[in-house]
């Protein structure tokens, strides 16, 4: 000790806190030292820095920048300082709502593993008859480009960037809708996707009303679902129920989770005529 004053180096072991970083404290303007040897650039500091770093420390674990906790540690105005945790409330609150969403669209997506598990575990995949619930969707156009194939169009770029660009947080499957109601004209189809309920996006939403579907799980290549997609038609004929003509496929697992065209898992759904 020096004057009252502690070196960089006692300054460092009472505070556990590295010199490199003491020294950068003071470049940027957020910890000077009390004084400084003009002649060997020697750092000195007082009893208050110690006190400067335990609440540095603190308010960098509270979310704070350090750009931001100079003015905090002036400690001058009661009413300032009332203002800025307020503000910084605020903030948190905003950023827990952005990971809540972002973990609802993980659980979602857990829960379609969960479904696939399910369907996979029984011996076969009946044709019934289901109610779809009203819902609003993110619909995009896919990008189409030489040389691409079908799992091209379940991580299509177009759909993708849009997502990132837009920070929608999304939930649920893919949907891909067809509206000649042919899975082999898969370059026509547009891709449908639910944005987070909470999330108030910058895009416009399409509103799809409640509706009745043949509804059918098909396992495994999707290369081969216009079998089921025939098997179901017959399927409505034979129970007497009118189709619209228009096919939607809820991608339950594909190759966004796995590349085993094995495990991939498809609901085909052929809505009813009202």
């Amino acid at each position: 000790m020096r004057d009252g004053l502690f070196t960089i180096g006692e300054i460092s072991r009472i505070c556990k806190v590295n010199p490199s970083k003491l020294r950068y404290y003071d470049e940027i303007g957020v910890i000077k030292p009390s004084q400084t040897d003009e002649s060997s650039g020697y750092r000195y500091y007082s009893n208050e820095t110690i006190q400067f770093l335990q609440l540095l420390d603190y308010y960098q674990v509270t979310g704070y920048l350090l750009k931001d906790i100079p003015v905090l540690l002036r400690r001058d105005d009661l009413k300032k300082l009332d203002a800025r945790f307020l503000a910084q409330t605020a903030k948190l609150d905003e950023e827990i709502h952005k990971y809540q969403m972002m973990r609802d669209s993980i659980v979602s997506w857990h829960e379609l593993i969960d479904e696939a598990r399910e369907v996979f575990s029984q011996d076969s995949c009946p044709i019934r008859v289901k109610r779809v619930p009203a819902t609003s969707y993110y619909i995009v156009k896919p990008e189409i480009f030489a040389g691409m194939d079908y799992t091209d169009l379940l991580i299509n770029p177009t759909l993708c960037h849009s997502l990132t660009k837009e920070g929608l947080y999304t939930t649920g499957a893919l949907y891909l809708a067809y509206p000649h109601c042919d899975h082999d004209r898969w370059r026509d189809a547009r891709l449908l996707i639910r944005v987070h309920p909470e999330q108030k996006p910058p895009v416009r939403l399409a509103e799809f009303s409640a509706f009745s579907a043949v509804s059918c799980y098909h396992r495994g290549p999707f290369d081969s679902i216009p079998e089921t997609v025939k098997a179901m038609q017959e399927w409505a004929q034979a129970q007497g129920h009118r189709l619209r003509g228009y096919l939607l496929e809820r991608s339950v697992i594909d190759c966004w989770s796995i590349t085993d065209k094995e495990q991939w898992l498809m609901e085909i759904l052929l809505p009813l005529a009202d």
